[in-house]
């Protein structure tokens, strides 16, 4: 009923249909996978479901999801970090209502509903520095919240070598946050 009151929504509902499709037609049994920004798994599980023989990465910075993704994924090597182009230590904002938009502390926190948000330290690194490079990597995918174009300064040698595909999810919203703008990404 509440797809019917907003039919220019259409896209947006079959969104995830869309990416199954694709993920079953461009995955192999062993290919590997990357997703950077886990939150509670499902793509996880769908890459392990697709590709049960790959050796896969998952990258979540907030210290207890990453402990319950690391139970509910065994054989999915998790990393509690966040990815950037480059290593240290970061303001990470954990939205304790709506976790799915916790992210690195952006330029200029918004005031707006900080009631809700529990800031951590969180450790960064490049995603070149946790894949090694024998390690062939088939599919990324990265939802950070408008650090994309971070994740992907600090996979350049990792993507270069391998040429994943890539899948990213960035909104003008966050990317503002960072004062990016779309073609900062594309280019």
């Amino acid at each position: 009923m509440e797809r019917q009151k907003a039919p220019e929504l259409r896209e947006l509902y079959l969104e995830s249909k869309y990416i199954a499709k694709i993920l079953k037609k461009i995955l192999k049994s062993d290919s590997n996978c990357i997703d950077v920004g886990c939150h509670l798994g499902s793509f996880l599980s769908e890459m392990q479901r697709l590709a049960p023989q790959g050796k896969h990465v998952g990258i979540e910075p907030i210290p207890h999801k990453a402990k319950w993704l690391q139970k509910k994924f065994p054989n999915v090597n998790i990393h509690q970090i966040a990815i950037g182009q480059s290593s240290n230590e970061v303001s990470f904002l954990e939205n304790t209502k709506l976790s799915g938009l916790s992210h690195v502390r952006p330029l200029a926190t918004s005031t707006t509903d900080t009631k809700n948000l529990n800031q951590i330290l969180v450790r960064m690194m490049p995603l070149d520095d946790i894949i090694s490079a024998g390690t062939k990597i088939d599919f990324l995918k990265v939802d950070t919240e408008g650090t994309e174009l971070f994740v992907f300064q600090g996979a350049v040698s990792t993507i270069a070598r391998c040429k994943p595909v890539i899948l990213f999810e960035s909104t003008l919203n966050n990317l503002r946050n960072f004062n990016l703008t779309p073609d900062s990404i594309y280019n």
